[in-house]
């Protein structure tokens, strides 16, 4: 279930590419990052070794780099080369020390992820302010319900070994796939991503 649930992941990074034609082609990112979170978590998953959890926190962090990234942008009106930079500068300040030391993986990931809800709520009250929020809300809400059915799978309080069709954590990965959907058209309103 831990690795066949990652399909969604994937059903995700196609409609995104077939979302993203003309002027919205430079959002193909997210469908990149979303194709290899679902490659690289379910290698973890098929694997169960510890290459394989680098690559599937790789996923992980490569997003949690772009929405980071995306808020800073809006602040700074940063684009070209140096949004770049940035996107893999915040990348590999997570995911060199998780590398380095597997047990920070997790707690970067969710520094970026608390980061970025601070900022978005900072940026609520500036002239960067997005037009839209329901498809921010509903990525949160998604987002949300995975992190309880991960903690729960974690925990062990909804974890059967000999039920594993359906798992929390499968569902982490179902529930994400929808946040990362919902994510990439938050992300479509702002011209600051086309250039």
């Amino acid at each position: 279930a831990n690795t066949w649930s990652n399909l969604a992941f994937i059903v995700g990074a196609l409609a995104m590419y077939r979302a993203t034609r003309g002027s919205d082609r430079p959002l193909r990112i997210m469908a990149h990052i979303t194709l290899a979170t679902g490659i690289g978590s379910a290698r973890y998953h098929a694997s169960g070794t510890a290459w394989g959890e680098l690559l599937d926190y790789t996923g992980m962090h490569l997003g949690g780099a772009f929405m980071l990234s995306v808020c800073i942008r809006r602040w700074t009106g940063l684009h070209g080369s140096r949004a770049r930079v940035l996107f893999w500068t915040l990348f590999a300040s997570a995911i060199i020390p998780g590398a380095i030391a597997p047990t920070l993986l997790r707690p970067f990931y969710a520094v970026d992820g608390t980061i970025c809800s601070l900022s978005e709520g900072a940026l609520f009250f500036t002239r960067a302010r997005a037009k839209r929020y329901a498809w921010l809300l509903a990525t949160w809400g998604f987002f949300l319900a995975a992190m309880l059915l991960w903690t729960l799978d974690v925990q062990a309080i909804w974890c059967d070994p000999d039920r594993h069709w359906l798992s929390g954590h499968a569902l982490w990965h179902v529930l994400n796939a929808c946040g990362s959907w919902c994510a990439f058209r938050y992300y479509l309103q702002f011209d600051i991503l086309r250039s």
